[in-house]
């Protein structure tokens, strides 16, 4: 479970002596499954948004004349001339502006590389493709994962206990640690499943 390749030094020098159980490069950063769920997102806003602009001109589709009332004016434009609506299409295209944004985002995602996991006996340590790093003990995870393939790589979710706090303050969900498109997937897996449990039994006595 240690692909041979060297380990960054931002993750050897936060070591201190421990052993290393497992050590991976994530492919991505995030996971196939969510980048076409903001891919969708995005392009579901610029169909509704279409639809609904297209939907006050759909004459003009049709090659006919249509009245519009923009403002405090009545507007009756012909599809050889469009010069009146410059404006009504600039207002639908900044609304389409978000879902092109999550488009743009997703499709990012798949050529964004994921950063470095490493286990230890006592921890899940990362460094991310921003040269961050991060660390977690065992025992902050639930004793839950979930794992599913994407091709021959494996994605791998553990869920940790601490909660997402939304502006307002409110608890919603938990956070999770995602390793996205690794080798030895099913391997980790069962270790880390392993260390969580152990790891929660301890603290609970």
């Amino acid at each position: 479970m240690i692909e041979n390749r060297p380990i960054p030094s931002e993750l050897q020098s936060q070591l201190d002596g421990e052993s290393i159980c497992f050590f991976v490069k994530a492919d991505k950063e995030k996971t196939t499954r969510d980048l076409w769920r903001v891919i969708r997102g995005g392009l579901f806003w610029i169909v509704v948004v279409g639809g609904i602009f297209t939907s006050m001109v759909y004459e003009l589709v049709l090659g006919q004349p249509t009245n519009l009332n923009i403002g405090h004016n009545n507007l009756t434009v012909s599809p050889d001339d469009l010069s009146p609506l410059y404006g009504f299409f600039t207002f639908g295209a900044i609304f389409m502006l978000p879902g092109l944004v999550f488009v743009l985002l997703g499709m990012y995602g798949f050529s964004k590389e994921g950063g470095y996991f490493l286990g230890t006996p006592r921890r899940l340590l990362r460094c991310n493709s921003w040269k961050e790093y991060s660390a977690h003990h065992w025992s902050d995870f639930l004793s839950e994962t979930n794992i599913f393939y994407t091709n021959s790589k494996g994605n791998l979710i553990l869920t940790l206990k601490e909660k997402l706090t939304t502006k307002k303050g409110k608890k919603k969900g938990n956070k999770s640690v995602k390793m996205a498109e690794i080798d030895y997937a099913r391997e980790i897996n069962k270790f880390c499943l392993e260390k969580i449990s152990h790891a929660n039994k301890s603290f609970k006595q």
